[in-house]
C-alpha cells in the first residue's frame, strides 16, 4: 500500500510538470531606468502603466521609459521616504503610497506629492513605515508600524487607532505588512502574534496560528505573508505554505511541491483569475499551484533561453495585475514581467535537472519520431530522450556523458523503417536501436562513417543518407554504406523519393533536383527544377508539390514543372520553411523562423500565422523536424526551446472574410465593419471576450465613422483586423474632445496592448505628443486581431479610427503641424493689422473684428486639441473650453456685424432689442459652461451657430432688397462660415458623416476672414470716396455761396439803396419794387438753406428724399404762380432707391425745376414718378414754349445733370417739343 502510494505521488509530481504553463519572461531592471533591484511594491494603474517601489525610489514604467521619484529638499511636492512599502490606488487615477515615512498621496494630474503624517499611542507625530490597505469612501485603513491598524479620514484629518500592535517589524525574510480585508467586515492583520482577524462591526478581534491563549486554530507559525482570497486565507511560511478555510476552519499546508522537493522558504504569495497560487521563494523561483489538482509547476532560472526562464530564483515579490500578468521581483536584479500565453497549442519542454550537467542541457529538438505510445526526441547537444506520448514523462535518454552511447550528443535525423528499427542520424555518424541501445553504424567498409548526417530516406532494403559530403546508400541487412554515384561531395539537405522511379534531392544553396531512374538508380537523368536556395521540406499533393526551401514555399506541378512561389508578398511571416505538414482538411502546416503558419490553398491562399502569444515555444523552428501522427491527426513540430504539438481541428482563426486587412500597399487603414454598445449603466470597466452576453450587447454600425452625437454613455466599439505585413502600425483616434479612451488589443483571445488616453492623462505621457489618442500596436505579421474601445466625453462622442504605417503617420502629424501653423499665423497676422487700424482709424469695427477672428481662432484650436497640447494640458478648463471660446467669440461678431452694417441706424430699436437677446444668450451661455458643464450644453452650441445663421441671412435679404451693395461683401464672407457651420453642427448630430471636420471648419473661417479683408477694404475705401466726395461738394457749395450768394446780397443792397432814394415814386411802383425785394431774399434764404442741408453728412442718405423734390417744386413754382403738380403711384417704395442715388436724382430735378420756374413761361409742370419691370423712371414736363438744350448748357445745367446720371448708370432724356420734358430711367 505504501509504495502504491509513493507511486501515485510520484506519478501527479510528473504530470504536475507534465502540464507546462505557456509563457513568456520579460525582465526589467537597471539597464530599462529602474533605481534598484529589490522591488516590494507593484501596482498598475487604470492607465495600464506600472509603478514599481524599490529601497531606492518610486518608479514609473509606461513600457518603455522609466520615471524615478525621490525625496528632495528643493521641491515640497516631491514624495517623502525612500523606500517604498506598498502602492494602491486612491480615487480615479492618484495613489496612495506607503514609505518609511509617511504616507503620500500622488495627484497625477498635477504629478505632485502629499504627506500625511500619523500620531503614535500618545499622540506624537512620528514617522514610520505605512502600508495602505484599502479606501472605503474618505477612509483609509492602513498598518502603522509601531501602532497598529488604524484608520484616517481624509476630510475631517481624524486618525483612529483599531488595533494597538506595536510588536511587528520588517526584516528580510519578512519585508512588508501583508495585513488586508477579506470580501466582508473583517480585516485580517499580519502580526508577531500570528494571524488576526479584526472585525470591523464588533470590533474584536479574534486569533488563528497564535501563540495567544485565546487561539482558535493553528499551531503558531511565523507567518511571513498572508493574501485573503475570498474565505480563503493563504499563509506564506518558512517551509511551504499553509491554507485556512475561514468558514469552515480547515488547514492544509505544503511543503514540497515535488517528490523530494521542499519548498522551503515562501516569500511572497498571490493568486490569480483562474483560482492558480503563486508562490515566490527563495531558492525554487516561481511555483504555480493548481488548486483543483492541487499540483505545482516551476518557473526558474534553469534554461538556456532568457524568455522562457527567470533572471533569478530567488523571488521575494510578487504582483498580479488585472490583466493577468505575473510580476515577480527576482530579487535583487529587478522585475521579471510573466505572460501566461493561450491557445490550444501544446507545448513541451524537456526538464533535464538533475539528469545531465548544466552545460549539456539544451532544449532544442531536432527531430520527433512517435513509436506507438513512445516519442523519440532529438536534441541539439543533449543526445535523444525517450517520453510518454500522453504525459511526456520521460522514460530514458541516450547522451554521451561518462561513456560513449550514440555517435554524438547532436542529432540531426531520426527514422524509423518499415521494420520498425529507429535510425539516428548525428553530426558524427549514424547508428540504429536493438536491444535497448544504439549501435554505431562503423567500420573501415562504411565510407559515410562519422560523416555528418542531415536526412534518412528509407527506399526498399536501403536506408538513403544525406551528408555533407554527398549522397550515401546503407544496406539494412548488412548495414554496409557505398557511396551514391551522384552528388559527390554535396551538401545533401533534402531526400524524398516520389516513386521508385524518381528521387526528389536538395542541396544546400544550389537548389532542388529532380533525379530520374528506370534500373534502380544505376543510371539516371538530372533536372534542375529550382536554383540557388536551400531546400528543407517536401510534400506531394495528388499532382503538385510543395517544396519549403530558404526562398519561400515551391509550388511545382508535376506535369508542366511550372513553379509558382510564395514569399512574403503573399503573407508568409517568413520565407524560410523549416518542414510542411497537412491536416486532413488539406491545409499544410508551416514551421518557420517566425513561428507557425496554417496555409489554405484551397482558400484563396489564406494564411495564418501563430506565435508566442500562442503558446508556441518560440519563434523559431529547426529544418526536418516534424511528425504527423496519423492515429488521431495530431501534428509536432520541434523548435530552438522545444517541442509543440497540437490538433489542427482544434485551432481557431478568424478566416478571410475580415475586410479590414494590413497590406503592403496600404498606408492608412479605416476600419469598417464595426460594431458597438452604448452602456448606459457603465456595466463593463473591461471587455470579456469569452463572456458571450458581452458579445451579444454588441450591434453593427451602418455608418463610415461610428458618430453617437452628444451622450452621457460609455460607447463601445469592436472590430477584426488582419495584419499581414511586418511594419510598424499607429493607432489613432481623431477626436481629441473624448474625455476618456481606453482601447484592448487581442490576439486570439489573449490581451497583448492596453493603452488610456483622455483629458485625465497628462500629455508628457502620451507615446506622441498629439491632441489625438496615439497608440503603436505591437503587432506580427499575418496575424488576426480584435480591438476593443471604449470612449465617452462631454463633447461629441464619435470615433474616426484610423490605422497608420509609421512613416505616413509621421508625416500626417508634420503636414498637420505645418498647416495649423500657417493659420494660426494668417489669424495672429490679421488680427494684429486690424488693431493697427483701430488705433490709427480710431474706427471701432477694426477692432471688434480683430476680437472675433481672435476668440473664433482660439475656439478651433480648442476644438482640435492644441490648447490641451500647448496650453492647459490636463486643466479643467479643457473640457469648456472650445464652447466658452464660441460664446464669447459670438459677443464681438455681434458688435462687428452691427458696426460693419450700420445695424442700428437701418432698424432702431428692433435691433436693439435683438442684439441684447443675442448678447445675453452668448454671455450666460459662456459664464454656465464655466461653472456648469454637461453633455446638453453642446446642443446650445449648434441652436446658437443656427440662431445666429437665420438672423445675418435674415438681414442680408432685405439689404440685398434695399439695393445696399455692402451686403454682398458681407453676406459672401459669411456665407463660407455659415455652410462650414452647419455642416459641422449636422455631422456632431449624426444627419451626416463626420468626414473632414477640421478641413472643413478651417476653410470656412478662412474664406471668412479673407473676404471680411476685402469687405473691410471695401469699406475703408468707400468711407474714403464718401469723405473726398463731401469735400468736394462743400468746396463747390462754399464757391457758389461766395459767388452767387455775395452776388445776390450785392444785387439786393444796391436795389434796396436805389428803392429808398425813390421813396416818392407812386405806390403801385413801391410795391412792385418790395415784391422784387421779397423774392430776392426768399432765394437767398432758398440757397443758403440748401447749402446747410447739403453740408450735413446725416441727410446724405435721407430717407424723405422724394419729398424734398416735391417740396422743392411746390415753393419755387408756387412763387412764379406757375401750377405743379406732383403724381407719384401708391404704394411707391422711396427706399427701394439705392441711397447713393438719391441725392444724385434730387440734383438732377433741382436743376431742372430751376430752369422750368427761369425759362419755359409754363402754366403748368407735372412731376410723376413710374415704376417699370426693373427700372424706376422719373419724369418732370411742362407746358411752356421749351428750352433749347444750348440755353440750359449755358449755367452747365444740362452737362452736370448728364454727368449725374451716367454717375448712377441711368438713363437721361430731354424732349423740347410741346414744351419741355426731362425723363430720368434707373435701376
Amino acid at each position: 500500500m505504501k509504495t502504491c502510494l509513493t507511486y501515485m505521488f510520484l506519478l501527479l509530481s510528473i504530470q504536475g510538470f507534465a502540464q507546462k504553463l505557456k509563457y513568456r519572461i520579460e525582465h526589467i531592471g537597471a539597464e530599462q531606468g529602474l533605481s534598484q533591484g529589490s522591488v516590494y511594491a507593484m501596482y498598475k494603474d487604470p492607465n495600464g502603466h506600472m509603478w514599481f517601489g524599490t529601497l531606492d525610489g518610486l518608479n514609473f514604467w509606461n513600457g518603455k521609459t522609466m520615471k524615478v521619484y525621490r525625496p528632495s529638499s528643493k521641491d515640497k511636492f516631491s514624495i517623502e521616504g525612500i523606500d517604498i512599502k506598498k502602492i494602491i490606488g486612491f480615487r480615479t487615477n492618484d495613489l496612495l503610497i506607503g514609505t518609511e515615512n509617511c504616507l503620500n498621496i500622488y495627484d497625477s494630474e498635477k504629478g505632485r506629492f502629499r504627506k500625511i503624517y500619523f500620531r503614535n499611542s500618545t499622540g506624537q507625530i512620528i514617522k514610520s513605515e505605512v502600508f495602505p490597505i484599502g479606501v472605503v469612501r474618505n477612509d483609509v485603513t492602513l498598518w502603522l508600524s509601531g501602532v497598529g491598524l488604524i484608520k484616517y479620514n481624509f476630510d475631517t484629518k481624524k486618525q483612529t487607532i483599531l488595533v494597538a500592535e506595536n510588536r511587528f517589524r520588517t526584516d528580510y525574510f519578512s519585508n512588508i505588512n501583508t495585513t488586508q480585508n477579506d470580501l466582508g467586515d473583517n480585516v485580517w492583520l499580519h502580526t508577531e502574534e500570528g494571524l488576526l482577524r479584526y472585525d470591523a462591526k464588533t470590533k474584536k478581534l479574534s486569533y488563528f496560528f497564535s501563540k495567544n491563549q485565546k487561539n482558535i486554530v493553528g499551531k503558531p507559525v511565523e507567518i511571513v505573508k498572508i493574501h485573503v482570497d475570498g474565505h480563503n486565507i493563504w499563509l506564506a511560511t518558512f517551509d511551504g505554505f499553509i491554507k485556512f478555510d475561514s468558514k469552515t476552519l480547515a488547514v492544509q499546508k505544503w511543503t514540497d511541491f515535488a517528490k523530494n522537493r521542499p519548498i522551503g522558504h515562501v516569500f511572497d504569495i498571490d493568486s490569480d483569475k483562474s483560482g492558480n497560487v503563486w508562490l515566490g521563494t527563495e531558492r525554487n523561483g516561481l511555483l504555480c499551484f493548481d488548486t483543483k489538482s492541487e499540483t505545482f509547476e516551476q518557473i526558474s532560472n534553469k534554461g538556456s533561453f532568457s524568455n522562457f526562464k527567470l533572471h533569478n530564483d530567488e523571488i521575494s515579490h510578487i504582483y498580479i495585475d488585472p490583466d493577468g500578468i505575473i510580476w515577480a521581483n527576482t530579487d535583487p536584479y529587478g522585475v521579471d514581467k510573466i505572460q501566461i500565453l493561450p491557445g490550444n497549442f501544446g507545448t513541451y519542454k524537456l526538464n533535464l535537472e538533475g539528469k545531465l550537467p548544466e552545460s549539456m542541457q539544451n532544449f532544442s529538438i531536432r527531430s520527433v519520431v512517435k513509436d506507438q505510445n513512445v516519442m523519440w526526441l532529438g536534441t541539439q547537444q543533449s543526445g535523444v530522450w525517450r517520453v510518454n506520448a500522453t504525459d511526456f514523462s520521460i522514460i530514458d535518454g541516450f547522451y554521451n556523458l561518462n561513456a560513449k552511447v550514440i555517435p554524438s550528443n547532436t542529432i540531426r535525423y531520426m527514422l524509423k523503417d518499415q521494420l520498425g528499427t529507429l535510425w539516428l542520424g548525428t553530426s558524427e555518424g549514424l547508428a540504429y536501436f536493438q536491444n535497448g541501445k544504439f549501435v554505431e553504424v562503423t567500420g573501415s567498409q562504411n565510407k559515410m562513417s562519422k560523416k555528418f548526417i542531415r536526412v534518412l530516406e528509407e527506399f526498399g532494403n536501403d536506408i538513403w543518407i544525406g551528408t555533407e559530403e554527398g549522397i550515401f546508400v546503407l544496406d539494412k541487412r548488412t548495414k554496409r554504406a557505398e557511396a551514391a554515384n551522384l552528388f559527390e561531395n554535396k551538401r545533401i539537405t533534402l531526400l524524398e523519393f516520389l516513386s521508385k522511379d524518381t528521387l526528389m534531392v536538395g542541396i544546400y544553396n544550389e537548389g532542388f533536383f529532380e533525379v530520374t531512374s528506370s534500373d534502380g538508380f544505376k543510371s539516371f537523368k538530372i533536372n534542375r527544377l529550382i536554383s540557388n536556395c536551400i531546400p528543407t521540406s517536401f510534400l506531394r499533393q495528388k499532382d503538385e508539390l510543395w517544396v519549403g526551401t530558404s526562398n519561400g514555399l515551391a509550388n511545382i506541378s508535376l506535369k508542366t514543372k511550372k513553379i509558382k512561389w510564395i514569399t512574403r508578398e503573399d503573407g508568409l511571416p517568413s520565407e524560410f520553411i523549416y518542414a510542411i505538414e497537412p491536416d486532413k482538411f488539406q491545409n499544410l502546416w508551416l514551421s518557420t523562423n517566425k513561428g507557425i503558419v496554417k496555409f489554405e490553398p484551397k482558400n484563396n491562399h489564406e494564411f495564418h500565422s501563430f506565435n508566442i502569444n500562442d503558446g508556441l515555444q518560440g519563434f523559431e523552428f529547426n529544418g526536418y523536424c516534424s511528425f504527423n501522427d496519423s492515429t488521431n491527426g495530431r501534428l509536432y513540430f520541434g523548435g530552438i526551446n522545444g517541442l509543440n504539438y497540437f490538433n489542427p481541428a482544434d485551432i481557431n482563426t478568424v478566416g478571410n472574410n475580415n475586410v479590414n486587412v494590413l497590406t503592403e500597399e496600404i498606408l492608412k487603414l479605416r476600419p469598417r465593419n464595426i460594431s458597438y454598445y452604448s452602456d448606459s449603466k457603465s456595466l463593463y470597466n473591461k471587455p470579456n471576450p469569452s463572456d458571450s452576453n458581452f458579445l451579444a450587447k454588441f450591434k453593427f454600425y451602418k455608418g463610415l465613422i461610428p458618430n453617437f452625437s452628444y451622450t452621457p454613455n460609455d460607447v463601445w466599439l469592436r472590430f477584426t483586423f488582419k495584419n499581414k505585413v511586418n511594419k510598424s502600425w499607429f493607432f489613432e483616434l481623431d477626436n481629441p474632445r473624448l474625455s476618456q479612451v481606453e482601447i484592448w488589443l487581442y490576439e486570439r483571445n489573449q490581451l497583448i496592448l492596453y493603452k488610456k488616453s483622455g483629458d485625465k492623462v497628462p500629455l508628457n505621457k502620451y507615446e506622441l505628443k498629439s491632441p489625438n489618442p496615439i497608440f503603436k500596436l505591437d503587432m506580427i505579421e499575418n496575424q488576426d486581431y480584435v480591438m476593443y474601445i471604449k470612449g465617452s466625453s462631454t463633447r461629441d462622442v464619435k470615433f474616426p479610427i484610423l490605422i497608420w504605417e509609421e512613416n505616413e503617420l509621421l508625416e500626417q502629424l508634420g503636414s498637420n503641424k505645418l498647416i495649423w501653423g500657417i493659420y494660426l499665423g494668417f489669424i495672429i497676422l490679421i488680427s494684429l493689422y486690424n488693431i493697427f487700424l483701430w488705433i490709427t482709424i480710431k474706427e471701432f469695427t477694426y477692432l471688434y473684428y480683430s476680437l472675433y477672428i481672435i476668440l473664433f481662432g482660439a475656439f478651433q484650436l480648442t476644438l482640435y486639441g492644441f490648447g490641451f497640447q500647448y496650453v492647459w494640458s490636463n486643466s479643467w478648463f479643457n473640457e469648456v473650453a472650445y464652447i466658452v471660446f464660441l460664446f464669447v467669440s459670438n459677443v464681438f461678431l455681434i458688435f462687428f456685424t452691427d458696426s460693419f452694417l450700420d445695424l442700428k441706424k437701418q432698424y432702431g430699436k428692433p435691433w436693439l432689442i435683438a442684439k441684447r437677446v443675442l448678447l445675453f444668450w452668448s454671455v450666460s451661455n459662456a459664464l454656465l459652461s464655466l461653472f456648469y458643464f454637461r453633455y446638453w450644453h453642446n446642443y446650445f452650441a449648434i441652436a446658437s451657430g443656427m440662431m445666429f445663421s437665420f438672423t445675418f441671412v435674415a438681414i442680408a435679404i432685405d439689404y440685398y432688397l434695399k439695393k445696399l451693395i455692402i451686403i454682398y461683401y458681407y453676406g459672401l464672407a459669411t456665407f463660407f462660415l455659415v455652410i462650414a457651420s452647419m455642416i459641422v453642427g449636422f455631422q456632431n448630430l449624426g444627419w451626416i458623416e463626420p468626414l473632414y471636420q477640421d478641413k472643413i471648419i478651417m476653410a470656412g473661417s478662412m474664406l471668412e476672414i479673407i473676404l471680411f479683408s476685402v469687405a473691410l477694404g471695401y469699406k475703408f475705401r468707400q468711407n474714403q470716396l464718401e469723405k473726398e466726395r463731401q469735400q468736394m461738394l462743400r468746396n463747390q457749395i462754399s464757391g457758389n455761396l461766395h459767388d452767387d450768394l455775395a452776388a445776390s446780397l450785392s444785387s439786393l443792397t444796391m436795389y434796396t439803396e436805389l428803392s429808398k432814394r425813390k421813396l416818392d415814386l407812386p405806390q403801385n411802383e413801391l410795391l412792385e419794387r418790395f415784391e422784387r425785394i421779397s423774392f430776392k431774399s426768399r432765394e437767398i434764404l432758398g440757397k443758403v438753406r440748401e447749402a446747410v442741408y447739403e453740408l450735413n453728412p446725416k441727410n446724405d442718405q435721407e430717407e424723405e428724399w422724394l419729398e424734398r423734390i416735391v417740396n422743392f417744386g411746390k415753393d419755387i413754382f408756387e412763387s412764379k404762380n406757375i401750377e405743379f403738380r406732383a403724381l407719384i403711384p401708391e404704394g411707391f417704395d422711396s427706399k427701394s432707391v439705392v441711397s447713393e442715388h438719391r441725392r444724385e436724382i434730387f440734383l438732377i430735378f433741382k436743376e431742372a425745376m430751376n430752369n422750368a420756374a427761369k425759362y419755359s413761361e409754363a402754366t403748368t409742370v407735372i412731376f410723376e414718378v413710374k415704376k417699370m419691370i426693373g427700372a424706376k423712371e422719373f419724369r418732370l414736363k411742362d407746358d411752356g414754349k421749351g428750352i433749347e438744350t444750348t440755353r440750359m448748357d449755358a449755367g452747365n445745367g444740362l452737362s452736370n445733370m448728364k454727368e449725374r446720371a451716367k454717375k448712377m448708370n441711368a438713363q437721361l432724356l430731354i424732349n423740347t417739343k410741346n414744351g419741355t420734358e426731362i425723363i430720368l430711367i434707373t435701376k
